[in-house]
């Protein structure tokens, strides 16, 4: 460890510590230029080694050293007399010294007597050292030989854990959308379809970053180091890697944490990553559980939004979400229909940005009779869900109240005016999954217009 005093960068070893050539190797990669050798007396240990440290490292090396004569034993010392008696005059006889980045003595060391030493250094010299040598620069040929520093803190009892691995769900929201953030209650289902992290813990310092797509296809990599996570070396390299550093530094300072260590994180996913079930929100669900933060602080600092996705994730039915100004009220619901077999869902294949969509809802038009009506809708859908037709005609008037607020035709009337059913757009308007209502031949309508990708109730809903 190196601190900074002024000009010069002081590093500090103790006795036979200043022998050890890897102990100042990592002095001198930390960038000492005035290094403090401590020693418990005499010349003999540090007449050689000053003037070596000062020549090798092109640093200032001050030796401080101490002196001890008989009569410093105080009085009452145990076994004093036996002790001093064939002892020497003088026991240790100090030896401080201090040599300049030349390697030559600047004091000399000082022999048989207390007294303080002090020098003017100039910082210039070390300057002028190093232009002809530096012991991590020049020929020391890293790529060939490399020193690695484990500052983790050493125990006696090391418990060793092998992979930690957690999951989170995918969402669909099926009222509320646009307006639960305006702290309307939105009905959301948790899917069986879920994004899975592997984390394993390294003996190092190193990281490593793999995100699967659900067809297996590695579509994110990342390889760095601990210390590149608090610095801006990797901000500006890829989005994704700025996004995952801003992620997993909040999240430490969410939990109070000083540092990460090394680790190899994989990350798979049972969905497409572009079908809008919601990456981003298992992303902070996962990195929450993980680190244990709140996953909604997470989720307001690194990507805003209401924040129903991370609720979704850790789920195990379907809910009420309240965005309540950030503080969020969530609710179990018993949403299972009846005519769950006439209900299914459609990917569209038109990833939507959830920020792009946010910005069409046009919160003033949000009167308070339609936000009375849109808090009641996730009652609505529920009672509704045992009759197809009381279905259909809620899906309709929920389509019908967010046009209103968005300014967007429906999807129905879009692409599939000629369609019997109903079709309620999930999230964002226009893209990702539609819900429809029909029987096993409504599904062919569908295909029939390139839509091949249809799940079923039972084949999502958790």
């Amino acid at each position: 460890m190196t601190h900074q005093l002024k000009d010069f960068t002081v590093s500090g070893l103790n006795c036979w510590e200043n022998w050890m050539p890897l102990a100042r190797a990592a002095m001198y990669a930390q960038g000492t230029n005035l290094h403090v050798a401590c020693w418990p007396g005499s010349d003999h240990n540090t007449k050689d080694i000053t003037r070596f440290i000062a020549r090798e490292g092109r640093c200032y090396v001050l030796s401080v050293s101490s002196t001890m004569f008989k009569e410093d034993f105080p009085e009452g010392t145990p076994y004093l007399e036996e002790l001093l008696k064939n002892a020497p005059a003088v026991l240790t006889n100090g030896g401080s010294a201090i040599a300049g980045p030349d390697g030559e003595w600047i004091v000399a060391p000082q022999v048989g007597k207390e007294e303080l030493i002090y020098a003017t250094l100039d910082f210039n010299k070390v300057l002028e050292e190093r232009q002809n040598f530096d012991p991590v620069g020049h020929y020391s040929r890293p790529d060939v030989t490399q020193l690695q520093v484990n500052r983790e803190r050493q125990s006696t009892v090391k418990f060793m854990i092998e992979k930690m691995k957690f999951k989170a769900h995918g969402k669909f929201l099926i009222t509320g959308e646009y307006a639960v953030l305006n702290n309307v209650p939105a009905l959301a289902m948790p899917l069986k379809l879920n994004q899975y992290l592997e984390i394993s813990y390294r003996n190092d310092q190193e990281v490593t970053w793999k995100s699967y797509n659900s067809d297996g296809d590695l579509w994110y990599e990342l390889a760095t180091h601990v210390n590149d996570l608090y610095s801006d070396t990797i901000h500006c390299s890829h989005p994704i890697t700025s996004k995952l550093r801003e992620v997993l530094t909040t999240a430490l300072e969410l939990t109070s944490k000083d540092s990460l260590r090394g680790f190899d994180a994989v990350m798979t996913l049972d969905f497409d990553r572009h079908s809008g079930m919601g990456t981003s929100s298992t992303l902070i669900s996962l990195v929450s559980q993980w680190l244990g933060c709140d996953p909604y602080q997470l989720q307001f600092k690194c990507f805003g939004g209401s924040g129903y996705d991370v609720a979704c994730a850790t789920a195990d039915r379907a809910l009420i979400y309240n965005y309540n100004d950030s503080k969020p009220i969530v609710e179990e619901a018993h949403f299972d229909p009846t005519i769950k077999d006439q209900i299914f869902f459609v990917y569209l294949n038109r990833k939507q940005d959830s920020r792009d969509s946010i910005a069409m809802f046009q919160q003033e038009l949000l009167t308070d009779e339609l936000r009375e009506e849109l808090s009641l809708m996730p009652q609505g859908f529920i009672s509704a869900s045992k009759d197809l037709s009381k279905f259909n005609y809620i899906i309709e008037r929920h389509e019908e109240i967010i046009s209103s607020l968005i300014g967007l035709e429906p999807i129905k009337n879009q692409l599939f005016i000629d369609y019997k059913g109903a079709i309620k757009s999930l999230g964002g308007w226009g893209g990702d999954f539609i819900m429809a209502t029909g029987d096993l031949a409504a599904r062919d309508y569908f295909k029939n217009k390139g839509y091949d990708e249809i799940l079923e109730w039972d084949e999502v809903a958790v």
